[in-house]
Order: structure tokens, then sequence, then C-alpha cells
């Protein structure tokens, strides 16, 4: 079923119900106004806690007007994203389509009707030179109903929304916003509080419960850090199964952040469930992976063979290598995607969301200690191992046991670099001048094995790709080519490790 995609740019105001609607004629740009009146029934669907209100998301079937239909809206920094699904006939349940976009807060749940809003909508249309829409204004008279507790409410509002977004720039849109607001304010508009219809029927927001621990311990700035990474993972989720650009590989980062926060920090937290989260955590890592491995792989293919001269890679090799990647990537997508709904992630998700409310901390340990000594002196823990394993790595004589130190000294900068950005930027921690340093060396040596670990990979997916081109007696002269570029790439890779390393063994 299709879907389309808009982003809203709007402002809301509360208004009493004997304001007139002011006359936009005059504002600059505009020429003229229409509109008309139409009532609008949504009935809005949530689970029994109110996750998907509580994270900002409301889910509804509208009828009347011109967009008809299951209307999903997130947040989306400052706006708004809506998802708008075709209502498929007379079924009041939710679609699947429509709930797979909410799954990850959703799982193996039911929704259920929580509110009926009834909308009048005087609709007051701001056009342009050309016809076009800029502005509409909507002033909403609303009757609403909690469907869970029988409570009626009524109230007003106006909705000033940029429509024609895609022809006027970010500053413009702004300037007639304001220009807008002027005049609302003036006919005594207040600024509303930007909270959804949904929010107002049902009285309210429902609040996160407040982190465990006492302020600056070990377990309060721990429960803020795994929330945080939490909430952001859920998010992640929602725009992979849109298929939104680089959601992938930031839910891959989400992952392997959690995973990291549990290795760094896990001798201070319960070691059983320490150890069946990150568990469950590594299980979706595998298949995120393997997806974004051939992700990547694409785009180390247009890089390589972009390197080389014009002419010099034919054509059936260029085919036969972005062809191959290309049905590797759609079979791995399509195993996160089955991932993504499996009884198994969502029982992940289950003990992730049990994990970060309450944090489990070791045995005999309230509060975890103060933060500031014990968590610094977790992550210096993981420093001198990746400088340990960074020198063993240097010093390996076998290219093929060196090439799998480099990567565990890869994995264990990453590692130590997640831990600490993530709990330095969910609580405001700071580990201090020193251990910042560290982090940025860690980056430094992150990136350059990362460069050398891609170019190993291209290089054996080229000579596969080129054995498979032999056996089916085609030219694999370009493979040759594309193979021996890497060594060059690689060699000034590990002299910038090795000029690393000696920076690390002079201190």
């Amino acid at each position: 079923m299709a879907h389309t995609e808009t982003l809203e740019i709007e402002r809301k105001y509360d208004v009493g119900p004997a304001e007139v609607v002011p006359d936009f004629s005059g504002l600059d740009g505009v020429i003229g106004v229409d509109g008309g009146t139409v009532v609008l029934e949504a009935v809005y669907y949530d689970l029994e806690d109110r996750a998907l209100l509580r994270h900002g998301i409301t889910l509804r079937r509208r009828r009347g007007g011109k967009d008809e239909g299951w209307h999903t809206k997130f947040p989306a920094g400052q706006h708004r994203l809506e998802v708008l699904v075709p209502l498929p006939g007379a079924d009041e349940a939710p679609p699947a389509e429509v709930i797979d976009l909410v799954r990850v807060h959703v799982r193996d749940q039911n929704l259920t009707p929580v509110a009926r809003l009834t909308t009048t909508c005087t609709i007051t249309n701001l056009i342009d030179p050309t016809g076009n829409v800029l502005i509409e204004l909507s002033d909403d008279v609303v009757d609403a109903q909690d469907l869970t507790t029988g409570v009626e409410r009524s109230w007003r509002e106006w909705e000033a929304e940029a429509v024609g977004v895609e022809r006027l720039s970010t500053k413009k849109q702004t300037a007639l916003l304001d220009a807008v607001e002027h005049l609302v304010l003036n006919a005594n508009a207040s600024p509303a509080s930007g909270e959804p219809k949904l929010a107002r029927a049902m009285g309210g927001v429902p609040e996160m419960a407040p982190l465990d621990g006492k302020p600056g311990s070990v377990r309060h700035v721990l429960s803020a850090s795994f929330r945080e990474v939490t909430a952001e993972l859920k998010t992640c989720d929602l725009r992979v199964r849109r298929h939104q650009e680089g959601a992938l590989h930031q839910l891959r980062v989400r992952t392997r952040t959690l995973r990291s926060m549990l290795k760094t920090y896990g001798h201070l937290l319960d070691k059983d469930q320490t150890s069946d989260l990150e568990g469950r955590l590594q299980s979706l890592g595998r298949n995120l992976g393997a997806a974004r491995d051939a992700e990547v792989m694409q785009d180390l293919i247009r890089e390589g063979i972009a390197r080389q001269p014009q002419g010099t890679i034919a054509r059936h090799a260029i085919r036969r290598l972005e062809g191959t990647a290309a049905a590797d990537y759609e079979k791995a997508f399509a195993r996160v995607l089955r991932e993504l709904n499996s009884a198994e992630y969502f029982r992940m998700l289950d003990a992730l969301d049990d994990f970060a409310s309450r944090l489990p901390l070791a045995e005999g340990k309230s509060n975890g200690g103060k933060a500031r000594s014990r968590l610094p002196r977790a992550v210096e823990d993981q420093q001198t191992r990746v400088v340990k394993s960074a020198r063993r790595a240097n010093r390996e004589a076998d290219l093929d046991a060196q090439l799998e130190l480099l990567h565990d000294v890869r994995k264990r900068s990453k590692r130590l670099r997640y831990a600490i950005r993530a709990v330095a930027g969910a609580s405001g921690f700071s580990f201090g001048r020193t251990l910042g340093k560290s982090m940025k060396a860690s980056e430094k040596i992150q990136n350059t094995l990362g460069i050398h670990r891609d170019s190993v990979l291209f290089q054996q997916y080229v000579l596969k790709s080129g054995r498979a081109a032999h056996r089916a007696r085609e030219n694999s002269f370009s493979y040759g080519v594309l193979f021996e570029a890497e060594s060059s790439i690689q060699r000034a890779a590990e002299a910038r490790f090795r000029k690393m390393i000696k920076q690390l063994n002079s201190k």
C-alpha cells in the first residue's frame, strides 16, 4: 500500500471562542486568500501505557477532508514528520503497514482506541501570485473524548502550517510564519504548548519515571546514559523501517554503543543481567553488521572504480561488481527487517527497557559509588587494553595474524570512544581533559584502521568476483587493477598506524 511522507512546519496558537481570524491579504507575497470548512473525525490509537504518546508519536484514523487515511506523526527536530497511509476499506483496526511504522514500541502488543476527536476546521489559504498556497491557517474547534476515562474536553486553536515548503527556502518560510504570527498574536491568540491534540484530549503526556539514584552517583549517570541511547536506538529503528538513508548505520552504531557501555562499565553492573542483554544485542548486531558491510561495499566499489582512469575498468566488470553487491545488500537488508519483526527482537527491547529504567548494579552497590571516580577508572582500564592491543599488533610479523589483531584494536578503540561519548553526551558527565584526549586518539586509530579494513575487505571482494568472472570466461584484467590499487591505500594506513604507536610509546 503506497504511503506519503510530509514534514510538518507549523505553529499552534490557543484562542478564545469569540476571536476573529485576522486578514492576511496584505502580507508580502500574498495576493489573496481562500478556504472553506470541513469536519474531521479522528480516532487515536495507543498502547495501555501510552508508549506512543510518551515518545511524541501519534497514530490516528481520520475520515473527512482531503487526506483521509491513517496518519502517523513522529518528532523531527523542531517539526513533525507525518506518514499518511490511505484507508484500506471499512476495517477500523490499524493495518500491518501502519503498525510496522511503530513496531519498535508496539512489538507484539495490541493497539487500542484511546481518544475520539471531532474537529470543525475553517481553512484560510494564503495564496502567492502563481496561485500556489504558501500558508494554510486552520481555525480548529475541537470536541474530544478520552475513551479510557470517558472525560470530554473542548477547545479552539489556530494552526499555521507552511504548505509550499518545496518552493520556499527555510529563511522565507520562517519570515512568512513570523508575519502570520504577528497578526495572529495581535488578534488575541497566544502561543500554544505545541503538544499534539491527543495529549490535550487525554489531559497531558504521561511522565517518564524519574532517574534512579542520587545525582552524581554511578546509578544516576549510567541510568541517564542507557535511557538516552535506548531512545536513540528506537528512533533509528523507525528510520530503518522507512528506508531512510544512513538509518542502518545509525542503528548499528546505537547497538554497538550499548554493547560498549555494557563491556566498559559491566563490572559495576549485575553480571547476569548484563551478560543476558549483551548477548541479545550481539545477535542483533550480527545481522546489522552484515547489511551495513554490504551497504558499504557498494560505496567502496564506486570509489575504487572512480580512482582509476576512465575506461580502465571494463563495463562487464562494473556490472558484475555492482550487481552482486546490490543483490547482497537486498538480501542482508531483508534479514534485518525480519529480525526487527521477530519475537527475539521484541524481547530484546523488553529487556533493554527494563535494564534502562531500573539499572541493575552489582550486588551490594545501592548507588554504585561516585561517578567522578569510578567511571573514569573504568575508561582508563579500557584505554590500557587499547594501547596493549595496538602494541601487540605492531609487533606481529605474520600478516594474517596482524590483520586480525588490527581489527581487534579497531574494535577496542571504537568501544572506548562509544563508551565515553554515550555517558558524556547523555548526562553531561565530564571525564576530564586527559580522557578527552584519549577519545580523540581512539578516534584517530579507529578511523585509520577503518580505512585499512575497508580496503582489505574490498580487495577480498574483488578477488572473489575476479575468480567468478574467470570461471565465466570473462576477461579478469579489471579485477587485477582494482586489487593492486588497494595495496598503496593499506600501506599508507599502516604507516599512519605505526606513527600513532610511536606516539603512544613515548607517553
